[in-house]
């Protein structure tokens, strides 16, 4: 058990040195959660001349990652993948990523998976 855990925390580290390259997105925008804290938004426009698409799409990331699960460098980027067929494309950020800024007072891990549910969401949205 110890073994797979030690795996997955160095690929985990391995992709965030892999994605620190990466070109930023278009535009940065913040949401502002019911409770207070920042969330990040990338967001990647599409691409001129691309056919539109009548909806945007939201990708979001897994626990202890961050936007980088979508983007490993700039020709192996799902976002940017999405934006070149002409979709609208929005990277969140949760809180407790790099991305995101929590309230002033609130403890640095006080929040759970519903926090990501009922509060980020919303706010994402």
């Amino acid at each position: 058990m110890f073994a797979a855990i030690a795996t997955w925390l160095v690929a985990c580290a391995a992709l965030m040195l892999w994605g620190r390259d990466v070109p930023p997105a278009d535009e940065r925008h913040l949401a502002r959660t019911e409770d207070g804290w920042l969330l990040r938004l990338h967001r990647f426009r599409p691409a001129a001349g691309a056919p539109p698409r009548p909806a945007p799409v939201i990708l979001g990331h897994g626990i202890l990652m961050t936007r980088l699960c979508w983007e490993l460098a700039p020709w192996l980027s799902v976002p940017r993948m999405l934006a070149a067929r002409g979709h609208d494309v929005f990277v969140a950020e949760y809180r407790g990523t790099p991305g995101s800024r929590r309230p002033p007072g609130q403890a640095r891990w006080a929040y759970d998976a519903r926090d990501h549910a009922w509060k980020d969401m919303p706010a994402l949205l």
